[in-house]
């Protein structure tokens, strides 16, 4: 039997701009109403003070009455309407009364209306009113939501033996004022779950709450998040349980079968996907272990950054989740250094930010745009998240640790209960900036809120040109934005750190100067050695050298990479990938900086390679020559330490050491490397034999992965079972991500058909299940597909509507990097006229391109003529006679996008996206083909004319009739 859950927040009532926000428009403002422009935000001339909620609900009705009493004060006069946000069924009846209890006549016959599109309540008033207190009361209806993709009230389930009724029983229940609360954090639950309080006291009371049957799991975030909470309160220098206005302020945190977001940060009541909370050592990783500290982390950090103090508008959402992002690592480092969340702050967070700024759509931190749902939608990004995170270390580190924390605390108490602006914070840091006679005596004259701001309103992040004369010792700086395609005029104000090999200072991350300009000069030593800008990437910015200094820092990491910080080393292999992505650097030399991974056992330094490495070999993966050598080039780059790292964990492994285990034999496994799959098979077979000998819970990703993927249905089933039986939810996205590794055809359609209608895979998880059957197997793809094509229409709804659809679509555009399923050594062909074909190949010497087959396409793309322009016995084994020749998988996946414009709705747009997308990674990979083939060939020592010839005819063949 399912029990339900029930879970409501409600949003936007009241939400109103300051006045000074709008000073410009203060000559020509309407004052007659409180509605802004755009109608989606409302002015503060009216002011919510006291809310009074009653809700009647009727679960098994899903739908629910409702009373809202709002106590106003209005602030100007002759106000004629008074509007509200409201996003309810129906509203019943409204009335106004003047504090004394006098009704307030309204307009007959339209007292009030409705804006659907707005989502707005607007009461019209008989008369202007004057300014004062005035109570508005509102009945209305809504509806609990049984889809909680569509958030709002909704209902959600979660099982306890297999049975067990929903009680029938009404009982009300009465809350404590809140404290002054911006109105998108209030949240109820309604449920039978079971609270724990390990660590909690009824003077700082902090709780657990679960579902029945997993309590056993809620230690460790009732341990980690009390160490959080206490760490903030003294960092911040205001408690968090006196947050209350009088009241003890509750902190509890709720695990929820089913939520859409990982985590959100009502006050007084944290609520996470289960998976984010619920932790059992004999079936939770550690990298889920860490996500439980860092989330938690990231919504109590919202409790002064968001809660205490709200971002004046979505624009500058950054005031709340740069902040909550920043703490999120190093909140939780502070109450468990050894998982080194400060260190990995850099590989998780400012190589993405990095990645994203990349691209032409990145925004700026205030986004001035954001002005309706979807934009405030879009705004909840890398930009507002890792972005400005990222932002902040570079502002802690110029400013010093203790300043820039002293700042907060200014920004914090001079705002608390109340909105702030990038203004104030501005201000904050410049008076503890004018409070720190050491940052003055450095920088006299610098404007702290000048050099946030230039961050603040710049999209996108710079790399710094190094320019370096060995002769007099001058190196030359260059600015400009980052970007893998096109050019922006853009400057930012760059702190700058930076030292060289003879001294080799990585510890010092104070920046020596300001870069406000396009260029300027560093005096530093001369001779013939290298210079190192961005000290522990302390700074957002990367950095391309000159071809002579990046020579000298290759040819110093193969002998003395450890002499180089760490950090320093992960973004050097970063932005060396990212300049192949960008042509900023010559093939050959980004591959001899490369080089000393050859050597290298450091996670971080491997954190900011494997991603970028893997990019690069799928955009190769329709070459098969060249596919297959870069496939061999990175397995040998593996070798040392995968030997270095074994196959098996060690009770002396630092959280680094295990993450590196991790990452380092989920990618050597995938690439086919014989050790790792050899043990992994051992392992699973061992765990199949036995199943209480359990696979080691960090190493189950890619055991399990593998033990599918080498096994039949039969491993495919036993796993399966596992999943429906588990009783922690991290341990079953492992395995939901490892059953799609199978390669039975069976098997798969099996998992596709689950993941729209098993009840165990939730709802949140059904996409990611998507996500990995492309992932599990290159195979995989004809499949995913013709299920996309079969079914997406009930994609849509089991998945959770409109935005989950494309959500799945999107996830295409990396795996479709096939131009035809035709044999490996066939290199090219033609498409014309809509369905005529021609097949092109190497004649026998291997060094001309001739045609070697014509034919029709049927309506499944697949050629269906059989006419042969040689007999040669090579040209009939490279295209069998007994095999048809099927267009390519990116012309079937574009004809049904056309096909279904109409029917895809707003996924039809995203669709034709990941076709030019994947066109875009083909063309990539045909113009730098032959350079990387001809770098790994020479690597081998087994370069010829011949090979190298035969790979560019190949990318120029299948460039010219893609």
């Amino acid at each position: 039997m399912l029990l339900p859950t029930v879970l409501c927040i409600l949003i936007g009532t009241g939400l109103a701009v300051p006045m000074d926000e709008l000073r410009s428009n203060l000559e020509w403002m309407d004052y007659s109403t409180n509605v802004a422009e755009s109608a989606y935000r409302l002015l503060d001339t009216i002011q919510p003070r006291t809310m009074r909620v009653d809700l009647d609900v009727f679960l098994n009705e899903a739908r629910f009455d409702g009373i809202v009493s709002m106590d106003i004060e209005v602030l100007a006069s002759n106000i004629e309407q008074i509007v509200f946000h409201q996003n309810v069924v129906s509203i019943q009846g409204v009335n106004l009364v003047t504090a004394r209890g006098d009704p307030v006549g309204l307009k007959f016959p339209d007292p009030f209306t409705i804006d659907r599109h707005y989502e707005l309540l607007l009461i019209n008033l008989a008369q202007p009113i004057a300014a004062g207190n005035y109570t508005v009361t509102v009945r209305y209806r809504g509806q609990i939501n049984t889809n909680p993709v569509d958030r709002g009230f909704y209902r959600g389930y979660y099982y306890v033996n297999n049975q067990h009724s929903p009680s029938t029983n009404r009982v009300k229940e009465t809350f404590f004022p809140t404290p002054i609360v911006s109105s998108y954090l209030v949240a109820f639950h309604v449920s039978d779950f079971v609270e724990t309080s390990l660590t909690g006291t009824d003077s700082r009371p902090f709780g657990i709450i679960s579902r029945q049957g997993v309590t056993s799991q809620h230690e460790y975030a009732a341990k980690i998040g009390l160490k959080i909470t206490d760490k903030l309160d003294d960092y911040f220098g205001i408690l968090y349980h006196e947050m209350g206005q009088g009241t003890i302020m509750k902190n509890d945190h709720i695990a929820l079968p089913d939520f859409p977001s990982g985590a959100m940060e009502n006050w007084g009541m944290v609520n996470y996907r289960e998976a984010y909370l619920l932790y059992d050592p004999q079936h939770t990783n550690l990298i889920n272990k860490i996500f439980i500290a860092t989330i938690m982390a990231h919504e109590l950090a919202h409790k002064w950054f968001g809660n205490l103090v709200t971002c004046f508008w979505w624009s500058n959402l950054w005031l709340n989740e740069s902040f909550a992002s920043f703490y999120e690592y190093f909140g939780a480092h502070y109450a468990d250094p050894s998982l080194e969340l400060d260190d990995q702050f850099v590989v998780d967070y400012v190589h993405s930010a990095l990645t994203w700024d990349a691209g032409t759509g990145a925004t700026p931190m205030n986004w001035t745009e954001v002005s309706n749902n979807s934009s405030i939608s879009s705004h909840f990004s890398t930009t507002s998240y890792a972005k400005g995170a990222s932002v902040l270390r570079m502002m802690e580190h110029f400013l010093g640790s203790r300043t820039f924390r002293n700042g907060l605390r200014y920004y914090l108490r001079d705002n608390a209960y109340g909105i702030g602006t990038p203004a104030d914070l501005y201000a904050a840091l410049r008076r503890a900036a004018s409070e720190d006679h050491v940052f003055a005596r450095d920088f006299p004259n610098v404007d702290v809120g000048e050099i946030l701001d230039s961050w603040v309103q710049n999209p996108g992040s710079p790399v710094i040109n190094v320019e370096f004369n060995t002769n007099n010792g001058v190196i030359t700086l260059t600015q400009e934005r980052f970007l893998l395609t096109g050019s922006r005029d853009q400057l930012w104000r760059i702190p700058i750190t930076w030292t060289d090999a003879t001294t080799r200072n990585f510890s010092n991350t104070r920046p020596s100067l300001i870069m406000n300009t396009r260029t300027v000069n560093i005096q530093g030593n001369a001779g013939q050695h290298w210079v190192m800008l961005n000290i522990a990437q302390s700074g957002l910015y990367r950095v391309n050298y000159d071809d002579s200094t990046w020579q000298r820092i290759a040819a110093f990491l193969r002998t003395n990479r450890e002499a180089v910080h760490k950090l320093n080393r992960a973004q050097i292999v970063n932005d060396v990938l990212f300049f192949i992505r960008a042509g900023k650097i010559t093939t050959s030399r980004a591959f001899d900086v490369l080089s000393f991974l050859e050597n290298e056992r450091d996670y971080y330094v491997w954190a900011g390679a494997i991603t970028q490495l893997e990019w690069i070999r799928r955009r190769l993966e329709h070459l098969p020559q060249a596919h297959e050598a870069f496939t061999a080039y990175t397995l040998d780059l593996l070798r040392n330490v995968i030997n270095h790292l074994g196959y098996n964990e060690r009770a002396t492994d630092s959280t680094s050491t295990i993450l590196n285990r991790m990452q380092i034999l989920n990618l050597a496994c995938n690439l086919g490397h014989s050790g790792c799959i050899s043990d992994s098979l051992q392992k699973w077979r061992q765990f199949r034999n036995n199943p209480t000998n359990l696979v080691p819970v960090n190493s189950r990703r890619y055991v399990y992965c593998v033990g599918v993927r080498q096994g039949n249905s039969s491993d495919y089933n036993f796993l399966f079972e596992r999943y429906n039986a588990s009783q922690n939810t991290a341990d079953m996205v492992v395995m939901l991500r490892a059953l799609a590794c199978t390669r039975d055809t069976n098997s798969l359609q099996h998992y596709m058909f689950q993941s729209m209608h098993n009840d165990r895979i939730r709802i949140h998880d059904r996409t990611n299940a998507f996500s990995y059957a492309l992932q599990g197997n290159r195979e995989n793809l004809p499949i995913v597909l013709n299920f996309l094509y079969q079914n997406f229409a009930a994609i849509r709804t089991s998945y959770g509507g409109e935005a989950r659809l494309v959500t799945a679509v999107n996830a295409i555009s990396g795996f479709l990097t096939d131009f035809a399923i035709i044999r490996e050594n066939t290199w090219g062909y033609q498409i014309y006229n809509g369905q005529n074909v021609q097949v092109f190949g190497l004649d026998t010497s291997g060094s001309l391109v001739v045609t070697l087959a014509e034919g029709l396409l049927d309506e499944g793309g697949c050629m269906i003529t059989d006419n042969y322009y040689t007999s040669d016995p090579l040209t009939e084994f490279m295209l069998s006679r007994n095999t048809d020749l099927c267009g390519t998988i990116r012309e079937k996946f574009q004809s049904w996008v056309y096909a279904n414009q109409l029917a895809l709705g707003t996924a039809f747009s995203t669709g034709v996206s990941v076709i030019n997308s994947a066109i875009s990674n083909l063309e990539w990979g045909n113009a730098e083909a032959t350079d990387i083939y001809n770098f790994l060939l020479a690597r081998s020592s087994s370069t010829t004319v011949t090979s190298s010839f035969i790979l560019m005819i190949t990318a120029l063949v299948v460039k010219m009739f893609h």
